[in-house]
């Protein structure tokens, strides 16, 4: 076994296993993408110094078939997509993962030809399999008695960070437990196989991944009707072992979902998270919320593709130019949660690369699986019989990792884009040796091979940007701990050694330069602050804190013309947004514009009625609103209740939250209640109330 083989398999062992605790913002994305392109430096080095006529030859047919030319497309067009980026920091670090991606499939067809690779990159990737589900066991057995408590399953995630990235990651590995059981013949394998491939299945069904569900189901039935198209092999599902695992699979998943559906005590019950898929329009719960969440980002992103059809936005960018769409709506729009990706990898492929950029991803996808139903038609004897059963497990992954790319982002994920990688090369490299002796007859390019010296010197400058890039989220790490211990002077000065070529933006979207301009506004370094935010404000105009913090610094700087404007710029794409609302509110009610002021506090969504802040502005303006209302001759019979409307907290938060829930402005809201107590006490008749409506109806339209 080659030295390169061992590397290979070592990589696979350990990236899932990868991760950091407590140095970086974002604990996984940094260290296993730099972990992957030192792998793929190392092992481009060894067989460019070792094998280096065989590996230029492989090289060469590689990149001279669809498949090949599809992968160049698709990291050209994604270098392209850099130019006129707001962020090309972050076009760059994305790239960065199609430069990876792409070395994976290459190295992998090649290193997949050599006797007995397979099995030995399979066993490497069973056995962090098995860390990776017993951590995910483990965690689960620490919730099992909060199954109550809402979300609670999102501390099952394992090393994936995510319970979803968790779910697919398994499902797309099963072939990999399947081709160990298949090829080796020690028990202690085959016993190893069955169990990862067994918790994997447990697991996918606890995290209750609806996009992981589907991949399955996807995945299985795509195996299914291979087996039953081919004539030779449709006997053999008809078996009765078969038919036993099978129906013993699906009795246990069954019996699974039914136990955790039965339990009282169990928040997020499977079936519930099924039945939210037709009930999302009628019903609001937080399975139905999350479907309709993701139509919105859906919708929003589309627009996006309709605004730069060609160019799209450039890679790591949609990101930034995401909420001037309008995130009305969102969990975004109270500025906690800022979406990174639109939970669509071909939405966001075609948003961040143009159409021509999904074309080519597409074309990467399909040309696997044809090439993988090309293998089907060739291994259907028995002698073949191996690598007919591996070849459908591996298509089924892959027609998983498309299904679910519907609704997650495992394009950007190191560990599904490793994964996807080697089920692409292995369907390649199987398809080569099968048809070695048509494609020698191809016409290939002799310089086409001189690829083999370019990718790996863009990993090693890959290596190279992400060193730099973990150094200075370790640097923003130190800078946020010492920010929430409120020592500005040690923010600003561990901020200021982070160069904006390589981080200008952290893993939440937040500009850099928006924490400097938080640390200088804080003390009082108004001037200072405002660059800072000005800066920040350029790498990315949408983001709602950073344009909020510019219009409180211009309102320091008493440039209240300037402020009013930034947050009105706010208030476009979050229209609910609070603190731009209390801020226009405040403005509006020191300078005696009583109608503008209960306008901007009705449309403030606060993050909750305790909000002292909040309660506060509240309270001041609707009793000046109540003051207003009382001065006006026509309304005289309803002045008793408009006085205790104005003195009333309990009845003014009452008022705001009914205006949400009915979709009504405050204003509207309020009117409707004093007509409502004044009628029902009998203080005005009905002809009364249908006299003052019109009258405080013109209230509404100030």
């Amino acid at each position: 076994m080659l030295l390169s083989q061992r590397v290979w398999a070592g990589m696979l062992l350990l990236l899932p296993l990868i991760m950091t605790y407590g140095s970086l913002v974002d604990a996984v994305s940094i260290p296993r993408v730099t972990f992957l392109l030192i792998s793929v430096v190392c092992t481009n080095l060894y067989l460019l110094i070792k094998e280096r006529q065989t590996f230029l030859e492989h090289t060469q047919q590689f990149f001279s078939n669809p498949l090949g030319m599809s992968l160049t497309a698709y990291l050209l067009i994604g270098l392209c997509s850099l130019g006129g980026t707001l962020s090309l920091s972050e076009g760059i670090w994305e790239w960065l993962k199609l430069v990876g991606w792409l070395n994976v499939i290459w190295l992998s067809s090649f290193l997949l030809k050599e006797k007995g690779s397979l099995l030995l990159f399979m066993k490497a990737s069973i056995v962090a399999l098995l860390v990776v589900e017993v951590i995910g066991l483990k965690e689960f057995a620490s919730i099992f008695n909060r199954l109550e408590e809402d979300k609670i399953l999102y501390f099952v995630n394992s090393t994936f960070e995510h319970k979803n990235l968790l779910a697919t990651g398994l499902v797309m590995s099963l072939p990999f437990s399947f081709i160990v059981f298949r090829l080796e013949n020690s028990r202690f394998w085959k016993l190893l196989a069955g169990l990862v491939f067994g918790v994997g299945i447990l697991l996918i069904l606890i995290t209750q991944s609806r996009a992981a569900w589907l991949a399955l189901g996807g995945g299985s039935f795509f195996a299914l009707i291979c087996l039953l198209l081919t004539s030779a092999k449709r006997n053999l599902i008809l078996q009765a072992r078969y038919w036993l695992m099978g129906g013993g699979v699906l009795a246990l998943s069954v019996g699974l979902v039914w136990f955790l559906s039965s339990q009282n005590n169990v928040a997020n019950a499977p079936v519930e998270r099924i039945q939210a898929l037709f009930t999302y329009e009628d019903t609001k719960n937080e399975h139905t919320e999350t479907i309709k969440e993701r139509l919105l980002l859906w919708n929003n992103t589309v627009e996006m593709i309709k605004e730069r059809p060609f160019r799209g936005v450039g890679l790591g960018n949609w990101k930034i130019h995401f909420p001037k769409y309008n995130i009305a709506g969102l969990r975004s729009e109270q500025g906690e949660v800022f979406f990174q990706r639109p939970h669509n990898d071909y939405l966001w492929v075609a948003s961040e690369m143009g159409i021509l950029g999904l074309v080519a991803y597409l074309l990467i996808l399909l040309s696997a699986l044809y090439y993988a139903t090309q293998v089907l038609k060739r291994t259907t004897e028995e002698e073949h019989s191996t690598t007919y059963a591996i070849t459908i497990a591996m298509a089924a992954g892959l027609v998983a990792f498309m299904l679910f790319s519907l609704f997650d982002f495992p394009k950007e994920r190191p560990i599904h884009l490793l994964w996807s990688g080697v089920i692409i090369a292995y369907i390649i490299s199987t398809y080569q040796q099968l048809y070695s002796n048509q494609n020698n007859k191809k016409k290939s390019f002799q310089s086409i091979g001189s690829i083999a010296y370019v990718l790996p010197l863009l990993a090693v400058l890959g290596v190279a940007f992400s060193a730099k890039r973990w150094q200075f989220e370790r640097q923003l790490k130190v800078a946020l701990g010492a920010r929430s211990q409120q020592q500005y002077l040690n923010v600003l000065a561990t901020l200021e050694s982070i160069n904006p070529w390589v981080y200008e933006l952290d893993p939440s979207a937040t500009p850099i330069d928006c924490y400097r301009g938080e640390a200088l506004y804080l003390q009082k370094r108004f001037p200072e602050a405002l660059v800072a935010y000005q800066n920040a404000n350029a790498v990315h105009p949408y983001h709602i804190h950073t344009l909020n913090n510019l219009a409180t610094t211009y309102f320091g700087l008493q440039d209240i013309e300037a402020s009013k404007k930034h947050f009105e710029q706010v208030l476009h794409f979050a229209p609910h947004f609070p603190d731009a609302n209390m801020n226009m509110a405040a403005i509006a009610y020191n300078q005696k514009e009583i109608q503008k002021a209960i306008k901007y506090i009705g449309n403030c969504v606060p993050k909750n009625y305790q909000d002292s802040q909040f309660l506060q502005f509240l309270k001041a303006i609707s009793a000046s609103y109540a003051s207003f209302l009382a001065e006006k001759e026509a309304l005289q019979s309803l002045v008793p209740f408009i006085q205790q409307f104005g003195k009333d907290e309990k009845w003014q938060i009452r008022m705001h939250e009914q205006a949400h829930q009915y979709n009504r402005t405050y204003e509207q809201q309020i009117h409707l209640d004093l007509l409502f107590v004044a009628k029902e006490q009998q203080a005005i008749t009905e002809e009364e109330s249908n006299r003052l409506t019109p009258i405080l109806n013109k209230f509404l339209n100030h």
